[in-house]
């Protein structure tokens, strides 16, 4: 990720990271590669090696994102997306829970109640 105040700054430090890049046998992709300026009204491009790179409006960076208008429901929508696919696991008690069921807690701690059973839940 870099960042930059302008649009020439910013075409000096991609140019300069390409440049790094060459003498190691790697490449920029280029046409994988997106920005994002929070300029809502800047119509102007960023160019590498004479292609020019797409706007994005979210930017996502480990984990979190980032939208070009500063809202936060680009970062909302990216953590409620994410925790769907939590959701296959939050069926029922967990596991540890379900070994026990049935078994009163004074055998494992002393107290006289019943782990409920799993329909309960």
């Amino acid at each position: 990720m870099l960042a930059s105040e302008g649009n020439g700054e910013l075409e000096r430090k991609l140019q300069a990271w390409c440049d790094r890049l060459e003498p190691f046998g790697l490449k920029l992709k280029v046409k994988k590669t997106e920005y994002l300026t929070t300029e809502v009204t800047e119509s102007s491009s960023l160019k590498v090696n004479g292609i020019e790179l797409s706007r994005t409006a979210v930017f996502k960076y480990l984990g979190s994102a980032t939208a070009s208008e500063g809202k936060l429901m680009a970062e909302v929508n990216s953590r409620v997306s994410a925790g769907s696919y939590l959701r296959p696991g939050w069926k029922g008690p967990p596991p540890e829970l379900k070994s026990v069921e049935g078994l009163s807690l004074s055998e494992l701690t002393g107290s006289d109640t019943t782990v409920p059973a799993s329909d309960s839940w």
